[in-house]
């Protein structure tokens, strides 16, 4: 997060600690008191924050992080070295709220910065380092296919052909993305809540998938939608913007891209699109999920019909 980062404010050498501890009943109300949180979103911080490894006094040593924990997942790794640190490297669970608490709250162009910033450090983003960036996202693809797209992302982006993608570069690009899409993908909210068919929403960040295919919805039960449901939402979409459609049902922006290649027009794409999440999915690829997908996607006029 480079110098979006550095707005996070830090403990300051400790002010809640030197006052509580987590062994006292202030805890929760001291840390919502300082960092601008509701008890019910510090109470699941902290939950997180033990999930992670944070010893006794309410602090966390990256030598004390589990194998199995988000933060060995590349991306989130390199999120979680901006964190402020102690002399010590070590993190206090009030920089950890306040992080957490700026990810929420920031604006869109600065978490686009930010997200340049992890990416290289705050440095120019080139082929080398594309390749390196696209090879953690599509662990099945092959280098060759990963090159053909770093040299795509790097020639789209890099307006003055100098070779690396600056951060203003970067952040005009991402720009261009759908707003609809762009604001699901940047949405961060602190709180843990049910939607209306009983499904969490993730309380922390997205990991970055360690497949070429991210999680497909599961079942919410339902008969599963017919060929001719699809066609019939395709003709009432292609004509839109279906990517965020496409988000919502899983697929990934290098798999949108690799069925417009292969089919000419818009309607075609959509069917497409569609066919292959209903044969990926079989049973589960029911009525539900679709039009769920579709109200996230903003077509809920096409999923009233469904």
């Amino acid at each position: 997060m480079g110098l979006n980062a550095s707005t996070i404010p830090g403990d300051n050498g400790g002010i809640i600690s030197e006052l509580t501890s987590p062994l006292k009943d202030d805890w929760i109300i001291q840390h919502a008191d300082a960092c601008g949180l509701t008890t019910i979103e510090v109470k699941q911080l902290w939950k997180r924050f033990n999930e992670l490894g944070c010893n006794q006094e309410g602090i966390l040593y990256a030598g004390s992080l589990p194998n199995d924990s988000p933060t060995s997942d590349p991306f989130v790794s390199k999120i979680f070295k901006q964190f402020p640190k102690s002399a010590e490297e070590a993190i206090t669970f009030q920089t950890f709220c306040a992080a957490t608490r700026w990810l929420s709250d920031e604006s869109i162009d600065g978490k686009i910065r930010a997200v340049f910033a992890v990416l290289n450090n705050g440095r120019p983003l080139n082929e080398d380092v594309l390749i390196e960036i696209l090879s953690q996202v599509y662990l099945e693809d092959s280098q060759e296919s990963i090159r053909r797209a770093a040299v795509v992302l790097l020639k789209q982006i890099d307006k003055d052909g100098n070779g690396a993608i600056t951060e203003d570069q970067f952040s005009s690009w991402v720009t261009t993305l759908p707003h609809d899409t762009l604001e699901a993908i940047l949405k961060f909210e602190i709180s843990q809540q049910n939607d209306k068919d009983g499904i969490s929403s993730s309380t922390t960040p997205v990991k970055t998938p360690h497949s070429t295919k991210v999680s497909r919805p599961t079942s919410l039960g339902g008969p599963v939608v017919t060929e001719d449901q699809l066609m019939a939402v395709a003709k009432q979409v292609y004509d839109k913007d279906w990517l965020l459609l496409a988000n919502k049902l899983g697929f990934t922006l290098m798999e949108v891209q690799d069925i417009k290649e292969n089919y000419t027009t818009k309607r075609q794409q959509v069917e497409e699109l569609l066919k292959e999440w209903k044969k990926e999915n079989g049973i589960t690829a029911t009525v539900n999920v679709i039009k769920r997908a579709l109200v996230e996607a903003n077509f809920e006029a096409v999923a009233e019909k469904l």
